[in-house]
């Protein structure tokens, strides 16, 4: 995923916009109760199952920078930085979901048992972040940013899409050890944590 910032340093304060690609997934597993402990037998326990598409998430934040740099490797300096701020998530079009990503299935089998699945992608509307983000500049010796190193997460407060999930599974030979459950609903807010590394590149001092 790729993230563009734009800085502008004012007098006691930082201000930055940013766009960003994320991941908008669903991820699940599917636990055969038959297999699950402390039963044992042959066959397959635990099948997970995961698909997702990316969208964009447009943020604006205060940073604060810390003033004074620590001493690292080969004469260079850390300084840290932290930001808050919040994020407008732009989802993929009600066309782009009804075409494109309308649903998804998948499944898994052995010799003794099989597992399926089908979800229904429901599009819900545009998504709101909480954004935070803590990290470190490498600087130079002559104050110059080399490399941004940050821990962020964007905390979601509201539901992007949802998703109807119909599941079986069984023992290909025994009827009676054979599951199926649907309108199973996962939801979504497009919440994310993660790292990231950047480059800066001065626009104008």
């Amino acid at each position: 995923m790729w993230r563009i910032d734009v800085i502008y340093k004012a007098k006691k304060i930082t201000h930055k916009i940013s766009l960003e690609e994320s991941a908008l997934e669903k991820n699940f597993k599917i636990i055969n109760k038959f297999l699950a402990p402390p039963n044992t037998g042959l066959g397959i326990s635990v099948w997970s199952f995961g698909t997702g598409i990316d969208h964009l998430i447009l943020g604006y934040s205060l940073q604060k920078v810390g003033k004074k740099g620590k001493g690292f490797l080969f004469h260079s300096r850390i300084r840290f930085n932290y930001s808050v701020g919040l994020g407008l998530g732009f989802n993929r079009s009600k066309a782009f979901c009804k075409q494109v990503d309308a649903r998804s299935a998948g499944g898994r089998q052995d010799p003794f048992t099989y597992s399926a699945f089908e979800a229904i992608h429901i599009r819900d509307g545009v998504g709101i972040f909480l954004k935070s983000t803590g990290g470190v500049d490498f600087v130079s010796k002559k104050g110059k940013r080399k490399i941004c190193l940050n821990l962020f997460y964007n905390q979601g407060v509201k539901q992007m899409v949802h998703y109807n999930i119909h599941y079986q599974y069984c023992f290909w030979n025994d009827p009676s050890r054979q599951i199926d459950v649907p309108n199973q609903i996962l939801r979504n807010k497009g919440t994310t944590f993660g790292f990231s590394a950047g480059f800066p590149i001065t626009l104008k001092k």
